[in-house]
């Protein structure tokens, strides 16, 4: 019996996100359920080599860019109307909004082809910033929809709007939260928290590019308020903003407890010796980072933006505060530095909610009922 094939499709090959990262975990289970699978991304990034280390069939179209290029999408959608053709897949799992774009619009040409669309937020959310744009994202959306099989979203604060503004049918939609690619344990957080007694400084973590939506400079300033206090803040990622933060540190005189690491691919190393995961962005999906941050037993400090709190809950495994708020986030910091229990007890209870509702377990579970349903058909 001949396998079932499934092509897997993503915008960008050069930066490892949340996206990315759920791609990557998403085909290795629809692998290893039994089907034959491949991956498209675009660009010209080292993402693809990461992919075929991991098993996967990758081919790279570098005319499908996150830009709008009218002469590069054309490029993109005849190769990928080349590659359909070619190889007959029976299902295309789409994600990040370009790509979904312009397939979806080939795929009109193959009506036995099942589609699926996981959305990782909507383009026609409040943080994007042109109304232009917000309503074109709504109109596009709203009609490639009733061209879609299946939807996924990875959080419920996306599967709200979906329904509520697209109208989506329920019966097509579903709800598959983001895991991570590894989780951390107790007995590997050797120097944790927990260990406040012996060492009063607390080490602060934020993983994230160096981007508007991710909003360094707030936190920056936070640190600044509590800058005679007992902390070291290391970031780690790069972009096009590092440069402005750094020189915001120097400016507040914390350059000193604030460490710049770079990109990195053994996050977990650093988790590991990490009191307190932070997340300060405008806007969010449902990050990654922080449930890799929740598997690691890491309180976590975020912005109550998107599906945050659906894994940062207030006062349980962390605190929410406003995007842009410097004085409730250097509160909420000032709380675990002067409460090592709450800080210990806000960890343990990541680590538990981590492995109840986003383990890549519960993830493969949810993966096989979306797949199975169309399968069945």
């Amino acid at each position: 019996m001949k396998k079932v094939k499934v092509l897997f499709i993503i915008t960008r090959s050069d930066i490892i996100g949340g996206a990315s990262i759920n791609l990557l975990q998403v085909s290795r289970i629809v692998q290893s359920l039994g089907y034959d699978v491949k991956v498209i991304m675009g660009g010209n990034g080292e993402i693809g080599n990461i992919f075929k280390c991991s098993g996967l069939d990758v081919c790279i179209i570098g005319s499908l860019r996150r830009e709008i290029s009218p002469l590069a999408d054309i490029v993109y959608m005849w190769r990928l109307f080349g590659f359909v053709r070619s190889w007959r897949p029976r299902i295309v799992h789409v994600h990040s909004f370009k790509a979904s774009l312009l397939s979806r619009l080939v795929l009109l040409l193959f009506p036995r082809i099942n589609i699926i669309y996981t959305a990782h937020g909507w383009n026609f959310s409040q943080f994007v910033p042109s109304r232009i744009k917000r309503i074109c994202a709504l109109i596009i959306e709203t009609v490639l929809a009733y061209y879609t099989d299946k939807i996924i979203c990875v959080c419920k604060h996306d599967l709200q709007n979906a329904e509520k503004l697209l109208g989506f049918p329920k019966a097509r939609l579903h709800l598959v939260y983001n895991s991570c690619m590894e989780s951390g344990s107790r007995d590997t957080r050797n120097k944790s928290i927990s260990d406040c007694s012996q060492s009063s400084t607390l080490r602060l973590i934020m993983v994230a590019r160096f981007e508007y939506q991710k909003d360094h400079i707030t936190l920056v300033e936070a640190l600044g308020m509590i800058r005679e206090d007992d902390w070291v803040m290391t970031f780690i990622g790069s972009g096009p903003l590092e440069s402005r933060i750094r020189t915001k540190v120097e400016e507040l005189g914390i350059q000193r407890k604030v460490h710049f690491l770079g990109e990195k691919s053994n996050i977990g190393d650093y988790l590991i010796d990490a009191d307190c995961f932070i997340l300060s962005s405008r806007y969010e999906g449902f990050p990654i980072s922080i449930l890799e941050a929740m598997s690691y037993s890491l309180p976590i400090l975020a912005t109550d933006v998107g599906g945050v709190k659906e894994a940062v809950v207030d006062g349980y495994n962390g605190k929410l505060f406003k995007s842009g708020d410097t004085c409730q986030l250097a509160s909420s910091i000032k709380l675990l530095m002067d409460n090592p229990s709450i800080a210990r007890t806000f960890g343990d209870n990541s680590k538990i909610f981590y492995e109840t509702a986003f383990s890549e377990k519960r993830l493969k579970d949810n993966i096989k009922v979306v797949y199975s349903a169309l399968i069945s058909k």
